[in-house]
């Protein structure tokens, strides 16, 4: 999967590379994320399961937008992580 990446436009010309959060796709200009790292702040979080830059607020629980909305369509807490699933061979008779 492509790192989640967009570019604003101001009269057609290029005015800042911007980088979202893999959760809840909050968009932060790229150089200010890279300024506020070098003065030691946190501007971005990483989340290791989707292997993606996400906001701090969303670093510690693992919930996609995808999720969030299949969450809302399907009745259950927004916030709720992937439902857990597994799959039990059943025997062949034959």
């Amino acid at each position: 999967m492509p790192l989640t990446h967009s570019v604003g436009l101001v009269e057609g010309r290029e005015i800042a590379d911007f980088v979202h959060c893999c959760h809840c796709q909050r968009a932060w200009p790229v150089r200010a994320a890279i300024d506020s790292h070098l003065r030691g702040e946190k501007a971005l979080g990483w989340c290791g399961k989707c292997a993606r830059p996400c906001c701090p607020a969303c670093e510690a629980r693992c919930v996609p937008v995808e999720q969030m909305l299949t969450n809302i369509e399907a009745g259950r807490d927004e916030l709720a992580e992937r439902p857990a699933f597994s799959f039990i061979p059943r025997q062949i008779e034959g």
